[in-house]
């Protein structure tokens, strides 16, 4: 792990324990949360707010179409109280 975190490739990892391939080193090489951290910083934009998905109107009808929402619209979610909530 601490090569990996110095950088060093995975594959000159598994050559140098004398690993037939990449996949049986990739077992012992598990990130651990600060690695995992150090890559979702780079990659999420701080001036991006996070949200709530909001899907639009014709892929819930297209979904609503399909019967697959039959469940959800029969039965009232425990937070609404069985208020009908609009999307």
């Amino acid at each position: 792990m601490d090569l990996l975190q110095e950088g060093i490739e995975p594959l000159t990892i598994a050559l140098w324990l004398g690993h037939e391939s990449v996949e049986t080193t990739q077992i012992y090489l598990d990130a651990n949360l600060a690695m995992k951290q150090a890559v979702l910083d780079k990659t999420t934009p701080p001036e991006i707010k996070p949200a709530r998905y909001r899907p639009p109107k014709a892929l819930l009808q297209f979904l609503q179409s399909l019967r697959l929402c039959e469940v959800a619209t029969t039965r009232p979610h425990p937070r609404t109280q069985g208020r009908r909530v609009e999307p």
